[in-house]
């Protein structure tokens, strides 16, 4: 992918994840903001239900005052006979009205709660809820029973007050709130009006004696209210048996409303009922749709145009990157004169004077290499020429000098006496060392001129290749009294050239006599390995110093090893014996024990 096309899906993957990040905070940030003002809202709405329940009890506590009062001047029961009694609870909306005791003003539900409740001292009053047992109702007033019985108990909220008189039991007024449509109705309009969605009330409220709804605003199924449904049982642990509020979204027959549950306590402070207050929840997911589309659509007001300004700043940028990738591609292609356009000054400007510099110093270079090297290729030639030129004339006198020793060995010029003998071996081994300097000087100019070819067989390299070395090795391995161990098993086979290798053992081998200990050992190893042989070469002396070792390969590298007794090197022989071992794909290395041996291993491919 080319890097325009990676840049700018690096800058639209960043605004894309920046644009949804942002729009995830802005929901959630949103949604934070509706939860709150719908937590605001609902307690707001559950004071005011409480401030209409608080203005109810104290009208009720009003009347029983005046009752009281009244109660002092009246007849026999002292609030009047049955009649006035009936209307003073119709004027003030009373369900119950009475005094506890026997006569003619007596109330069970005033005894009840006598005995349920303390009563209030002279001149105070006592406020507050109460479920009533539905027998108490019964007994009171069957037409108030039947109106309370909603519940699977029949039981009625009672809300109630009572005030002492000066004499007598202390008169009891009420209200039941079971079936109380009018007041249900009357705090859901006060607190919503008459608001609505989708056809329903936006508000709804709700009293309830223990987990049962026994006045509510909310509909059921059929359209009436629901009555006697119960409330879940996680509400109705949290508020009834935790004597805590409830707040949070709920199923309310089938609707989704945000709610708020209040316990309903009676004066001993235990929990009766609940009151609840409900809004529908689609009202406040309205609110965050439109809150989040008006945030999104500002959002993406900013982002599209930043977008774009991003994506025109970065395709400006790689034009300039781009003019200098066309540059090195025409430098790397062997266009040494081409430069890179500098019309900017930030960085990318900066880099191309910078690769302008460089080009031109690294032509200059090239120029001067290019002289330098065919100065070098010239020496090179002359040299390898020069190289070749004498190791073939040498090789030609040394073979004529060879001969005539051999004539002088075997009489042909007349007899030799002992010393005369000695003298003409002595020349003859000279001659030989020199014959074999000038071959590994001969194999040298062949790898340097890189015309020798590799005439690979499959070899039995101990018949092929060892054997005929070591019977050419014989003498010189007497002389140095030395004894050759032949541990390479018969055949081995491997794939090369046989002529190479017969110089790589040669030398190996000359080696091994030239710095070997007289007297000592000389060992040739090898075992097939993997599709390939692992052979060596080991003789005892005074080995190699740790020092010497990554050199000992190197091209005329000569050590002192042996000086002193005319057996230096010519640096020639193991530089020829690597290269034409990793001719044939193989690899040689040395080891040694200073003061006792040296090895030589290297593999052939088999």
């Amino acid at each position: 992918m080319e890097l325009r096309a990676k840049l700018n899906l690096l800058i639209g993957a960043l605004f894309l994840a920046l644009t949804v990040g942002l729009s995830v905070r802005q929901v959630q940030w949103v949604n934070a903001i509706v939860v709150d003002r719908a937590t605001a809202r609902l307690g707001h709405h559950i004071r005011g239900a409480w401030r209409l329940l608080d203005a109810r009890k104290e009208q009720l506590r009003i009347v029983a005052a005046f009752l009281a009062r009244e109660a002092e001047r009246g007849g026999a029961a002292g609030i009047g006979d049955a009649a006035e009694r009936a209307a003073l609870r119709r004027d003030w909306g009373l369900d119950v009205l009475g005094r506890a005791g026997d006569g003619a003003a007596a109330c069970p539900v005033a005894d009840w709660l006598a005995a349920r409740y303390p009563a209030p001292g002279q001149g105070d009053s006592h406020i507050g809820f109460a479920a009533v047992p539905a027998a108490v109702l019964e007994a009171a007033d069957p037409a108030l029973a039947a109106r309370a019985r909603v519940g699977p108990t029949g039981d009625g909220l009672l809300l109630f007050a009572w005030a002492a008189a000066e004499s007598g039991p202390p008169v009891a007024v009420g209200a039941l709130l079971n079936n109380d449509a009018a007041f249900v109705t009357a705090v859901r309009d006060d607190l919503f009006g008459e608001a609505r969605l989708n056809g329903a009330p936006v508000g709804t409220a709700t009293l309830f004696l223990g987990d049962v709804r026994v006045a509510t605003t909310v509909l059921g199924p059929d359209g009436a209210p629901a009555l006697g449904t119960r409330v879940s049982g996680e509400v109705a642990r949290q508020v009834l048996e935790g004597d805590a509020s409830w707040l949070g979204p709920a199923d309310v027959v089938g609707r989704r409303y945000l709610s708020r549950y209040d316990p309903i306590r009676d004066p001993d402070g235990q929990v009766v009922g609940m009151l609840y207050i409900g809004e529908l929840e689609a009202v406040f997911d309205a609110i965050k749709r439109r809150a989040v589309l008006s945030h999104l659509a500002v959002l993406f007001a900013v982002m599209l145009p930043a977008f774009a300004l991003g994506l025109w700043l970065s395709n400006r940028l790689l034009r300039q990157v781009v003019r200098l990738e066309r540059a090195t591609h025409a430098f790397a292609a062997g266009d040494y004169s081409v430069r890179a356009p500098a019309t900017s000054e930030n960085e990318i400007g900066r880099l191309a004077r910078a690769f302008n510099v460089m080009a031109a110093q690294i032509e200059k270079d090239r120029d001067e290499l290019l002289a330098g090297r065919e100065a070098v290729a010239e020496a090179n030639r002359n040299y390898i020429d020069l190289l070749s030129f004498v190791t073939h004339d040498l090789r030609s006198r040394l073979a004529a000098a060879l001969l005539n020793t051999d004539l002088l060995k075997n009489g042909d010029y007349g007899p030799l006496g002992p010393e005369q003998a000695e003298g003409v071996g002595a020349v003859e081994e000279t001659l030989r060392g020199l014959n074999d300097v000038t071959l590994n000087y001969l194999q040298l100019a062949r790898i340097e001129e890189g015309h020798r070819m590799l005439d690979r067989k499959a070899l039995d390299l101990r018949r092929d290749v060892i054997e005929p070395v070591l019977r050419g090795l014989e003498g010189l391995v007497a002389r140095a009294g030395m004894r050759v161990e032949q541990n390479v098993p018969e055949g081995l086979v491997v794939a090369g050239d046989r002529n190479l290798l017969r110089i790589v053992y040669q030398n190996l081998l000359q080696n091994a006599v030239k710095f070997g200990r007289r007297g000592g050992r000389i060992a040739l190893e090898g075992r097939p390995e993997d599709g390939r042989a692992v052979l060596s070469v080991f003789n005892e002396g005074e080995g190699i110093a740790s020092a010497y070792l990554p050199e000992v390969f190197r091209k005329f590298r000569r050590f002192d090893v042996g000086a002193a007794e005319g057996r230096a090197g010519t640096g020639v022989g193991l530089y020829v014996a690597r290269q034409i071992v990793e001719q044939h794909g193989g690899h040689i290395e040395v080891e040694s024990v200073p003061g006792e041996s040296a090895r030589f291993r290297f593999t052939l491919l088999r």
